[in-house]
Parts: structure tokens; sequence; C-alpha cells
């Protein structure tokens, strides 16, 4: 293999490289490289991300809307760094539809990239997992050599570069995981600072794309009776290769601040398995969660997650509660101002594809919420033919008569008051024990399938791969120089998550003393707490937030063993 054979060789497998990164591996003294060296620079070489390639058009000239000028891209492809011919560029932009200004999509270009190097890699893979399995035929015994790691790479999608460097993590293993840290130091205590943390601006991919698809859902953050917070779960279901952008943000509500609202994707096997493939990468400057993944066709899971650091219910020590409802002179029982002020607010939070209506499989939603069960066909056919509907979808107004007539029929408002609590209102009908968020998801020219679920309590998971993201991108200290027990600390640049991992075998108490952090809260609702962590196991110490966003915030964490 030649010098250039190797560039095109990169190429073809779906790489970008530059003349300095060629000259890296091929040297002055290098006259050819073999299979397996090759195989090992495939794996060195960056992931080409949609990002990048979008930083790079515009920092070239092109504007916020995805254009830039055909003639500026032409001369910097032809005279720039690795020269392109004319013929070759013109074969390339011919494909794209020019505006009348003569102006590039480069929104368009990035994605076409994009998919012909994911195209070149999948390809490319299967060729070399394919010549591995016959290079581990031994010639002499005809048996088959255990497998390299790159072979059973190549056999597992969520392994691939869009995965996030992250690696597969089943929600089925067991309840007490023991991670190995990639980094560790001796420090007595961990500090960052605001300076590091700066908001980045709005992904600009995909949003003013003309062939931009955007699918939304609301959903719902419940603090249950036992303190844990459950919400609303989605089904991602993709018909081909895509990249996909997910924003998720509070919808405002009076009781709160505004909720953090993040998210954990998940890639679901045959099994039924789950295997994290992301997380929330970042918040923008408009207070939206972002997550940004090149994902292959197939069904994943959206599991949104809050610190409740934001969501403080209030203490219930009223022994009366507002009417629900009024009487009147002739007997007639009517929804109180209030209550029917309330079901309004219920309606537009169940109301998850925003449309004005709520549909059948929206009331189920709610109704499995509410009561635990699910209307049957018959009952359905009754809420139909009595009360208003459009396209087969219950109206505001029908599905405030619904719980009138309840109400009527019953000749009490205990239905209707369990009916409010389980929807997050207190007996002052204030949304205390509930936060309402939206969830987008954004892709270029692919269709994808969103599909809200029940709420349900799926903390153990949550806590599992935030332990995991915290054990493999955080930074890592002993705790008083013990070898088996560490902390770790997660910092993004909206939350820093701070775990404490046990690899001994008793179970042991520690004391995370952020007292003499700046502008913070934590979801523990005190900077200075113990956490008690089991035998082989890692647990969440302190999620930190900003607390006032125009102040620059700073966490410091000393952490000491209790003795027990």
């Amino acid at each position: 293999m030649i010098e250039f054979m190797f560039e095109y060789t990169l190429c073809l497998v779906g790489k970008n490289p530059s003349k300095e990164r060629v000259a890296k591996y091929w040297l002055s003294k290098t006259d050819t490289i073999s299979f397996e060296e090759f195989a090992k620079i495939v794996d060195q070489e960056p992931v080409l991300k949609v990002g990048d390639l979008i930083e790079a058009f515009t920092f070239l000239g092109g504007d916020e809307y995805g254009s830039i000028s055909y003639e500026k891209l032409t001369y910097l492809l032809t005279t720039k760094r690795n020269k392109m011919t004319c013929q070759e560029v013109e074969a390339i932009l011919n494909e794209l539809t020019q505006s009348k200004d003569g102006n590039v999509d480069y929104l368009r270009l990035c994605a076409s990239i994009i998919s012909v190097a994911n195209q070149c890699q999948y390809v490319a893979e299967g060729n070399i997992s394919s010549i591995e399995a016959q290079k581990r035929v031994n010639s002499r015994t005809f048996t088959r050599r255990p497998e390299s790691s790159r072979s059973k790479r190549a056999l597992d999608k969520s392994d691939s570069p869009d995965s996030q460097c992250l690696s597969p993590y089943k929600s089925d293993s067991d309840d007490r995981l023991e991670f190995l840290s990639p980094q560790e130091s001796y420090q007595d205590s961990l500090c960052l600072s605001s300076s590091q943390n700066d908001c980045r601006d709005t992904p600009v991919l995909l949003l003013n794309h003309q062939d931009c698809n955007k699918v939304i859902s609301r959903g719902i953050f419940f603090v249950e009776d036992d303190g844990r917070i459950s919400s609303h779960h989605y089904t991602l279901d993709l018909k081909e290769d895509c990249t996909v952008c997910i924003s998720t943000k509070a919808v405002e509500v009076e009781r709160f601040c505004e909720v953090d609202v993040e998210m954990l994707l998940f890639g679901e096997g045959a099994s039924g398995s789950r295997s994290l493939i992301s997380s929330t990468q970042f918040k923008d400057k408009q207070g939206v969660y972002w997550l940004e993944a090149n994902l292959e066709k197939g069904h994943y899971w959206i599991i949104p997650f809050t610190t409740g650091c934001w969501i403080n219910p209030i203490i219930d020590s009223k022994d009366e509660s507002i009417s629900l409802v009024h009487t009147n002179e002739s007997r007639t029982i009517t929804l109180s101002t209030a209550a029917t002020e309330a079901l309004k607010k219920v309606f537009e939070n169940i109301d998850l594809d925003q449309d004005g209506l709520v549909s059948r499989n929206e009331f189920t939603l709610f109704s499995l919420r509410t009561s635990g069960e699910m209307p049957t066909d018959e009952e359905w056919s009754i809420v139909e033919s009595n009360f208003e509907t459009r396209s087969a979808k219950l109206t505001m107004d029908s599905f405030l008569a619904l719980h009138e007539m309840e109400v009527q029929e019953s000749g009490d408002t205990g239905s209707l008051n369990q009916t409010l609590k389980l929807m997050g209102y207190n007996s002052d009908l204030q949304l205390d024990k509930a936060a309402p968020f939206s969830l987008s998801v954004y892709t270029v020219s692919s269709i994808v399938s969103l599909t809200p679920c029940p709420v349900m309590v799926d903390s153990e998971l949550i806590n599992k791969a935030l332990c995991r993201l915290a054990v493999e991108k955080g930074t890592a200290i002993k705790v008083k120089n013990l070898n088996d027990l560490s902390l770790h600390q997660h910092q993004l640049n909206h939350r820093v998550t701070i775990v404490v991992q046990n690899k001994s075998h008793s179970t042991v108490k520690v004391r995370l003393d952020c007292s003499k952090s700046e502008n913070c809260t934590s979801h523990q609702h005190s900077l200075d707490c113990e956490v008690e962590v089991p035998p082989k196991s890692t647990v969440v110490g302190h999620h930190l937030l900003q607390l006032k966003p125009s102040i620059p915030w700073k966490v410091d964490c000393v952490p000491s063993l209790i003795l027990i």
C-alpha cells in the first residue's frame, strides 16, 4: 500500500484524514502498512460528527440559516489544504439544490457527508470482521481462535461511534455495579469553578433545515408518596440510519423555578435488554437541554429524568381544602371555578402531542395514572357518544363535562379529589407534586415514530446510568487514600454529579461536605450530607445545580469517612 492509496483507503472506510494525520501514520521511512496496522489506525481516527462539520462551514462563512456561497465554497475546496479539482467539487455540489442567490444548503451537504461516511464505515466494519474471522481459523488444526476485541465490537451495534463512547449498559444486570476508575488522584477534595461551564448555543443542525422533521410530545414528572420521581417514558423507532437531535425543556409552572429536564437514550436488544447509548450533553442559553447522536435504524427508549433540586412539595397542614363543586338552589352540582381551572391545566398536560385535543391513547395514559385501569372499547364508545369529539378525540369542554358528570352521578368529590391529587395537585389546588415538560425529536429527511408510554418510576436504572457516566467520564479521587473507596465527579455545563464508589466488602458511610461551594443547590436539599454505600456498589451523593444563573458558581466537595 503506497501513501496515496493509504489516504484513499481511510476515506473509503468513512474517515476524514488531514495531511498532518496521514503524515503521523505514514512516516518518511514507511514503505508499506499491514492490514493489522491499518485496522488499529482506523480505530484511532476520530469519528466524523455533524456538529464538527457545521462548525467548520460556519467558520468558513456559512450563515445561521445553513447557506454558504457556491463560489466561495468552490474556491475554498479547490485552493485550501486538501485541494479538490473543480470537476470533483462540481460533481458533489451539483447534486445539491442552489437557491436563487447562488447559495448552497450546507446542512444538507453535512447530512449527505455523514450518511456516506456511516455507510462506508458499516461496509468496512463488515469486511474487517469477515477477514478477521477467516484469520482466526488455525490453518493446521482448522479450529477457530478466540475472537479479537475488534471483531466482537463489529458485531455490537451499541459500541458504534454513534454511541458517544459508552459501552453497552444492561438494565437487567446485577444490582451492585463495580466500576474501574479511568483516572485517579490523591487529592483531599474535588473543586471546580463555573469558568469551565459556559452555556453553549442551540445546535444549528436540523432546526432551520428545509427537510427537518420534528416530532413533539409533552410529559410530566410526578413526586410519588415515597419521594421517588416518576415520569412518562418514550419509545423512538427509526426506519433508517440517521442523525437525531433530542431536546427537552420544562413547561413553566408558577409554583417552581425552571425544573431541570434531562434525558437518557437507550437502545433495545433482541432480548429486550437496554443498552445506554447517550445522555444529555449540554444546556443552551435558552434553558433547553440537548442530546445529539448518529443512530442506526431500530428501537430506542428515551427516559427523561430530573435531579429533583427544584421540586419541593408543600407540606399540607390545612384541615380544610378548596371546594371542588358548587350546589345551586335546584340542587344541581357544578364544578367550582378553582376545580375547572385545575382540570384545564390537567387537560393541557395530558394532551401530549399538543394538538388541543385528547386522543384515546392520551386518555388511556391519563386513566392509568389516575385509576390504574385502561378504558375498554365499550367505555370509550360511551364517551364518544355522550361527549363532543373531533376526529375521535376529546375536546377540553368534553373533558370538563365528563368530570362534572362523574361528580353529579356519584354525589361526592372523592374521585375528583383523588384524580387531582394523582395529577400533582395539593388541597389548595396548587400544582406542587408534578412538573410538566416538553420533548422534541429532530431529524433530516427521516421519518421517526415517537410513542409516549405510561408514567413509571425507573430511579434504579437512572441512578445506575448516572453512576456509570460519572465513573467513566468524571474526575476521581481516593477517600482518605483508601484503595477501595473513591469519589467521582461528573461535570457538565449545567450539572455536577458526585458519586461514591465502594469496592470493599463492607458497607461504608461517607460525609460529602459541599458547604464551601458557591451559588449551588443539591438534590439532597443540603450541601452537607451523609450517604451510606453498600459493599461493591456505587451511589449518587450529590446532584448540584447552579442556584442563580446570572452569578458564577463553584463546587467544592470535601469527603470524609464516618465509622459505623
